[in-house]
């Protein structure tokens, strides 16, 4: 389950952490890459910073699979 993003939409998840992280907190996840960008515009749009993110690919000739995702609550 926790890899559909059926029960929890990434609004809701951003959403989420910008009300319950307090001021300097972090919230890390793993998303799809092609994902990543669009979650990190809503948490952006929370006072949600990216710090780091890692793209994951299973080989190195293939395309990128997963994104790691590190931000901070910086109202």
């Amino acid at each position: 389950m926790a890899r559909r993003a059926d029960t929890l939409s990434y609004e809701e998840l951003a959403e989420a952490a910008s009300r319950l992280l307090a001021d300097g907190g972090h919230f890390e996840g793993i998303m799809p890459y092609d994902q990543a960008d669009h979650f990190i515009h809503l948490c952006w749009l929370r006072d949600l910073r990216l710090v780091r993110r890692i793209d994951i690919r299973t080989k190195p000739y293939k395309p990128f699979k997963r994104s790691v995702l590190s931000l901070i609550n910086q109202p």
